[in-house]
């Protein structure tokens, strides 16, 4: 599967919407859209990280909302993403660092995060355990 950057962004350059390439359907909701509690479109990105699109079938969507789970890893090396935009990054469960460019940092659940993600970032479950967090892009 592509990684979630590169969809969102050939989705825009394109002006197309993102859960056609995920999904297979065109969303047609336009007043609203609800998501079930695990019922989102399931997006692999890399092995480590589950996300799941709480707006998919929502037509013209100005941000794409997910639930991400992050399972730990014993990886040496950390690998960077970048995409257009911005994103917002608020920890439900388990504890994670985050990259950005040279700096990192620590979440704790209710910690926030709001970043340019032209940056290079990554994301790292710590203490063994996996980590959930909701991440805007915008």
């Amino acid at each position: 599967m592509k990684p979630v950057s590169i969809l969102h962004r050939m989705s825009h350059t394109y002006n197309f919407e993102l859960t056609s390439l995920l999904s297979g359907e065109e969303p047609h909701m336009r007043s609203y859209t609800l998501t079930r509690k695990d019922k989102g479109i399931v997006v692999d990105r890399r092995q480590a990280y589950k996300y799941q699109s709480l707006a998919g079938n929502f037509l013209n969507r100005k941000a794409e909302p997910f639930i991400v789970t992050v399972d730990p890893k014993e990886e040496k090396t950390v690998s960077y993403n970048t995409h257009p935009g911005q994103e917002f990054n608020y920890m439900l469960e388990g504890k994670m660092k985050i990259f950005i460019g040279d700096r990192e940092m620590v979440l704790n659940p209710g910690d926030s995060i709001y970043f340019d993600s032209g940056l290079p970032h990554s994301m790292k479950a710590e203490e063994g355990k996996t980590a959930k967090f909701l991440a805007v892009i915008l």
